[in-house]
């Protein structure tokens, strides 16, 4: 098993690898593919932010854009893979605009790849997720935020709550993810990676606040809301027929199983299980 790092990696005990070096460089995945040729390629890694500031635009092109295409580009002229997972987005628009630079380079990078499926013929499965979460979340995202908060005793500040999307629990994506490289007769699909179920973000929290019965509250309204965003549900039956698959961990035990994590992980246990992708 191979992976890639923009910075050196840490010794984490895992079968992997690395390969240090960014897809946005040519130079740096031609070296890597052609090195490795690998059979299975999963690209998933790229700047992540709803923000739909100006100076997010040129990073999240070449993050998620530009790294995608030189992928394809290597991956074509070498001509080892048997299967290609793009990860693709739930803030893809279908039908509407982008709301944003991400959700635009993220559409701009499925384009791409449905180009050379069809062209190149790359064998390329495009899995679109839903908002992951679990244990190894970046702080920064909702769940371990307001985890973190309310377990210092501190209030989070959060906007009015009212956006909702389908959240998805990591052990979830992943058994979908592998599923993507070895079930058979799927290049060219998109498939979404969700449980085709809405929560808001109030109803995420206050379910936080349920399991944690911490002795401070949240604080709704306190931040703006964020620009209109896509809000759409996973097709489930879409992912039933072309993977066999479901997500079988519901959003009450997802969160239970994350603020267990949290709890152990701020009591000092090593955990070697803490890997999430940038997956939204």
């Amino acid at each position: 098993m191979h992976g890639t790092s923009r910075s050196e990696h840490a010794d984490d005990n895992l079968p992997v690898t690395w390969h240090l070096g960014s897809f946005e460089d040519f130079n740096d995945a031609n070296r890597i593919i052609s090195s490795v040729k690998p059979d299975i390629i999963y690209h998933l890694s790229g700047m992540v932010t709803g923000s739909n500031r100006v100076d997010n635009v040129i990073p999240t092109f070449h993050s998620l854009v530009t790294s995608t295409v030189n992928l394809l580009s290597v991956a074509a002229a070498v001509g080892c893979c048997q299967r290609i997972i793009i990860v693709g987005s739930s803030n893809e628009p279908v039908n509407d605009s982008p709301n944003s630079p991400y959700a635009a380079a993220k559409w701009a990078s499925s384009m791409y790849s449905r180009l050379f499926q069809t062209l190149y013929n790359l064998p390329i499965v495009i899995a679109r997720t839903f908002v992951a979460y679990g244990p190894g979340q970046p702080s920064d995202k909702l769940i371990p935020y307001v985890m973190t908060q309310l377990m210092k005793g501190e209030r989070p500040k959060l906007t009015n709550g009212t956006w909702k999307t389908d959240w998805i629990y990591i052990d979830d994506v992943i058994e979908a993810l592998v599923r993507c490289a070895v079930v058979p007769g799927i290049e060219g699909c998109t498939i979404d990676i969700g449980t085709g179920q809405y929560s808001s973000v109030r109803d995420i929290v206050e379910r936080i606040v349920a399991l944690l019965e911490p002795a401070t509250t949240p604080q709704f309204g306190a931040l703006p809301d964020r620009q209109a965003e896509h809000t759409p549900v996973a097709d489930i039956a879409y992912a039933r027929e072309k993977l066999r698959w479901k997500a079988e961990v519901s959003l009450q035990e997802g969160l239970r199983r994350t603020f267990e994590h949290a709890t152990n992980f701020l009591a000092g246990k090593n955990y070697t299980n803490t890997i999430l992708g940038s997956l939204s």
